[in-house]
C-alpha cells in the first residue's frame, strides 16, 4: 500500500479557508475597490467577481480532492489549490487586502502536496 497517507487535515483547513476569503474579496471587490478611491468599469467588476468566485469554488473542490488517503488525489487536489490560488493573483492582483488570501491559499496547496 505504497499509495496510501495520512489525510492531510491541516492543508484541508488551510485551503479552505483561502477559497472561502478569495470568495469574499471576490464578491467584495467593488466596495473593497471603491473604497480606496478607485473607479473600475461594470464589465471588469463583473469579471472579477466572477473569475475570483470560480477560483475560489475550485479551490475549495481541490482542498476536498485532496484530503485523501490516496496519494494521488493529495497531489491532484494539493496542484488545483496552488494552481487556482496563484491564477488568482492576476484577477485580484497584489492588492494588499486580497494578498492574504492568495498566501494561504497557495500554503494550503503545499501542505496538501506535503500530506500534511
Amino acid at each position: 500500500m505504497e499509495g496510501r497517507r495520512a489525510k492531510p487535515k491541516a492543508g484541508l483547513i488551510v485551503s479552505l479557508i483561502g477559497g472561502i476569503l478569495i470568495i469574499i474579496n471576490g464578491l467584495s471587490y467593488e466596495a473593497i475597490m471603491s473604497s480606496m478611491g478607485v473607479y473600475q468599469p461594470p464589465e471588469h467588476i463583473i469579471g472579477v467577481m466572477a473569475l475570483s468566485t470560480l477560483f475560489g469554488l475550485l479551490m475549495i473542490i481541490g482542498a476536498v480532492i485532496g484530503y485523501a488517503e490516496n496519494r494521488g488525489r493529495q497531489k491532484l487536489g494539493g496542484t488545483l489549490v496552488t494552481i487556482f490560488s496563484i491564477l488568482n493573483l492576476f484577477v485580484l492582483g497584489l492588492e494588499l487586502s486580497f494578498l492574504e488570501s492568495i498566501l494561504i491559499g497557495i500554503i494550503g496547496g503545499i501542505l496538501i502536496l506535503t500530506g500534511k
